[in-house]
């Protein structure tokens, strides 16, 4: 588990840091959204573990049940989108709004029982962080802000997948 969302964090980190870096417009992503899908599918196998193991209750584990749904839909759709199919990318926006409650989800599910180490707490600051990716564009934020100001957004996302799988006990799942 730890693991997993180890490395999920990292290469969602790697790939926002990609597109920030590459100046690619993001209409022309295509298959390196792959990668971005691969870090999905990594954090996603670290909370089904987390989902089946004991240290989440029932509301935790009904959070990471949602979860795991928004981040296969991601998954799918972006999959889908990077290989060609145009309409992909609603499945994709389904699956973020879905991750995005499910995060919240996890975090108060998790929260809800006791004891309440720190990574309890991470999904429930990541569901906004998550939020800001990727339902803002550069002209969402003042002048002063970075041009990328969401993808960055999306490095602090993967930021949080790292330190939840620092934080992570040993043996969650």
């Amino acid at each position: 588990m730890r693991t997993l969302a180890l490395l999920g964090g990292l290469f969602w980190i790697a790939w926002h840091l990609w597109f920030i870096y590459s100046g690619v417009d993001y209409r022309e992503l295509g298959a390196t959204i792959l990668a971005a899908a691969a870090g999905v599918a990594l954090m996603a196998a670290a909370v089904f573990r987390l989902r089946r193991g004991a240290h989440l209750g029932p509301p935790g584990q009904a959070g990471a049940l949602v979860l795991l749904g928004g981040m296969v839909a991601w998954i799918a759709g972006a999959t889908l989108s990077g290989l060609g199919a145009n309409w992909a990318w609603l499945l994709a926006i389904a699956g973020e709004m879905i991750t995005t409650l499910g995060l919240a989800g996890l975090g108060l599910g998790a929260l809800a029982e006791a004891p309440r180490p720190l990574w309890k707490w991470i999904p429930l600051f990541l569901a906004p962080v998550y939020f800001i990716s990727f339902t803002t564009t550069g002209a969402s934020f003042p002048a002063w802000a970075p041009a990328y100001t969401p993808e960055w957004f999306g490095v602090l996302y993967g930021a949080g997948w790292v330190l939840l799988g620092v934080t992570m006990p040993k043996g969650v799942a």
